[in-house]
């Protein structure tokens, strides 16, 4: 019988090597879902990287991508942050030219530019995004690796920084949040970790408590702050509504079980930046309640449909199970609503 290669993995394709940075470099370790969604982003990152790119050559009529696409992509993005994008450049070239430097020499060339994310999964990976009539320099691969390496281990320098010895995906979404590049960076490409929770914030106007009720609201916002793993909506809600609405669109349809946490996690971040928005418009108001109105003002700014109105009473009302719902992921993001 045949010996058949075991299928290629998509889901692993830099776990073995984020996990080979951690132990070299880091004295730390890092649990499963940690490791399998920063794996998940960097190819995301190279994916969107890639798309641009591609953008890049077809405006100047061209057929090869170059590191310098990579480059225009990064500047594009980041315009604001050129003095944090410079030392990834300079140490993208250096290997380019470890590269040059050891062509005679037999091995891979990850090994003869010094590198350990892997340039041969990154050009795997850019080529899903490429047409085939369109090419990619030799070069361009260990650039964007180099990049990308960059990219990991500022990372885990900053999640270093908190003195952590077992990397989770909260310690990933702070040490990410907490740095203004990489903030930046993971907000325009439109990143987010499931999981991982907020940034604790409470904003000054609240730290000034003027009776029970509202000392009492604080403390359950430092508590729903530190708490990432709490799911606040029901579940059981969450997979009749999402049934429902499949089964709307196509009753045949089926859905895996694995999609409703993930849902789920999606549905609460939406709700908390909704909230978080209309928090600000509170704020600005000298308020420190949050009522109807400021919702549909965050509605009308995002440009969703303007006849959307939410009465105060689907807020305010304690005897109503959707309020209560609200009223805590309203004190998971610092706004003691009453």
């Amino acid at each position: 019988m045949a010996y058949k290669s075991p299928k290629f993995r998509k889901s692993r394709i830099f776990e073995s090597h984020i996990t080979r940075i951690i132990n070299r470099d880091f004295n730390m370790t890092i649990t499963v879902n940690a490791k399998q969604q920063l794996n998940n982003c960097l190819c995301y990152i190279i994916d969107t990287i890639s798309r641009l790119a591609m953008d890049i050559i077809r405006c100047s009529h061209r057929k090869t991508i170059y590191s310098k696409d990579i480059t225009s992509v990064l500047c594009i993005q980041l315009w604001d942050e050129g003095s944090h994008l410079i030392p990834l450049f300079e140490d993208a070239s250096n290997s380019i030219l470890m590269f040059h430097e050891n062509t005679l020499y037999t091995g891979s060339r990850s090994q003869k530019s010094g590198l350990t994310i892997s340039p041969a999964i990154c050009e795997r990976i850019m080529r899903n995004y490429i047409h085939k009539s369109f090419n990619i320099s030799s070069i361009c691969p260990m650039y964007l690796a180099s990049i990308i390496e960059g990219l990991l281990r500022r990372i885990l320098i900053c999640i270093d920084n908190k003195h952590t010895t077992r990397i989770n995906i909260r310690d990933i979404e702070l040490g990410i949040r907490l740095d203004n590049f990489l903030n930046k960076l993971f907000t325009r490409f439109k990143i987010n970790f499931i999981g991982g929770g907020i940034i604790p914030f409470i904003h000054s106007l609240i730290l000034e408590p003027k009776n029970n009720l509202q000392s009492k609201s604080i403390k359950a916002i430092r508590r729903y702050q530190t708490d990432s793993q709490c799911l606040i909506l029901s579940k059981n809600a969450i997979k009749n509504t999402i049934k429902y609405i499949i089964h709307s669109i196509n009753p045949s349809l089926k859905i895996s079980h694995n999609i409703y946490p993930i849902l789920h996690h999606f549905i609460e971040q939406y709700t908390i930046d909704i909230i978080r928005n209309a928090n600000l418009i509170a704020v600005h108001a000298n308020r420190i309640k949050l009522i109807g109105e400021d919702i549909n003002i965050v509605n009308i700014i995002r440009s969703f449909d303007k006849t959307l109105n939410i009465s105060d009473d689907l807020i305010l009302d304690d005897s109503s199970s959707v309020s209560s719902h609200i009223s805590k992921l309203s004190l998971s993001k610092m706004i003691p609503a009453s």
